[in-house]
């Protein structure tokens, strides 16, 4: 369950799949993320969402903070 992060191609960035407020992030940098885990939990809509990685790679930068508003399409974070 939860949502997929929004990748493009083969683009290294994933992306926010909806708006909302981060409530908690989940990954570190440097850590090792398969398909389906746990990126961060979003609020929408008084709802919390589980956004969860689409594809595998490592954490190189993570771009959100908690408490921050986003909207559908912004970068969360970077993979090597």
């Amino acid at each position: 369950p939860g949502l997929r992060g929004i990748t493009e191609g083969d683009e290294r960035v994933i992306r926010s799949p909806l708006p909302g407020k981060v409530i908690s992030i989940t990954v570190t940098k440097g850590q090792v993320l398969e398909p389906g885990d746990e990126i961060c939990v979003l609020e929408s809509m008084k709802m919390e969402q589980s956004v969860r990685m689409a594809k595998g790679g490592m954490v190189k930068n993570i771009k959100i903070k908690e408490a921050q508003n986003l909207n559908a399409g912004t970068p969360m974070i970077e993979l090597q």
